[in-house]
């Protein structure tokens, strides 16, 4: 079974220690990825699970898999996976847009730029525009 309940309580304790409103892209798609996580009908075990070998039941197992596939041959290779999805937004966004966060705090070069146009900024759960979005909200 996966470690999923302990994280969202640090979550939520980091959350409530840090952010006043919740208006925050961040927290609107952890917030959504939780409750679908939670609600969907499964104990982390998917219904039409397309695991190339056997589903552990873990989205965690499944992640690593993805992740380090010459680990894994015989893994799972693909984002392809609601359940794992979800729980990939609420197990690492917050890790990867805080060095995100961090970078534009950082970056003197940033301050002095008036507007932003942003076309397209990294790919799948998009932390970097999470972090973006925190930085000019709240830092800038």
């Amino acid at each position: 079974m996966c470690d999923f309940s302990a994280f969202m309580e640090f979550y939520n304790r980091l959350y409530r220690l840090l952010y006043k409103e919740n208006n925050m892209l961040i927290h609107e798609i952890v917030d959504y990825c939780n409750a679908e996580y939670r609600n969907a009908d499964t104990t982390h075990l998917c219904h039409d699970c397309n695991h190339p070998s056997e589903c552990s039941g873990s989205c965690k197992n499944c992640l690593e898999q993805v992740h380090y596939p010459s680990k894994y041959p015989n893994g799972k290779k693909d984002y392809d996976c609601e359940n794992m999805i979800n729980f990939y937004v609420c197990d690492y966004i917050n890790k990867y847009a805080s060095e995100m966060l961090y970078l534009l705090r950082k970056s003197e070069k940033l301050k002095e730029i008036e507007e932003y146009h942003i076309l397209s900024i990294g790919c799948g759960a998009a932390p970097d525009l999470m972090a973006y979005d925190l930085w000019r909200d709240r830092v800038r």
